[in-house]
């Protein structure tokens, strides 16, 4: 069973074209999605910032195959107004364990 705020999401990635979006176009069309609790695909490797109460609708939809979410590269990601926070962090080359805290650009495609 889909949540509200699952629903939000995909009814979000369905406006935006279902293919490359990334999180800035994301939180453009749902802001109370994103907050401070870093997404992390590995440890001190995060893909974006999310409000808590949307951390696990996220993960739910990606664990379920309904999006899909894929390495991308930070032009990407320039292209869209990154935003100054980001400056502070190294990219991550791949989604794995790292020393220190890294950034790992991605995009989120529709899934199944």
């Amino acid at each position: 069973m889909i949540t509200k705020k699952q629903k939000k999401i995909l009814d979000a990635i369905n406006r935006l074209g279902g293919k490359g979006i990334s999180f800035i176009e994301l939180e453009r069309e749902i802001p109370e999605a994103f907050g401070d609790r870093s997404l992390q695909v590995a440890t001190n490797c995060f893909v974006w910032a999310f409000d808590p109460e949307w951390v696990d609708a996220f993960n739910e939809l990606v664990n379920s195959d309904k999006i899909i979410v894929k390495q991308t590269h930070i032009l990407v990601y320039l292209c869209d107004g990154m935003p100054s926070w980001l400056a502070e962090y190294k990219i991550a080359k791949s989604a794995r364990p790292y020393k220190t805290m890294r950034w790992l650009p991605v995009c989120i495609n529709k899934g199944a």
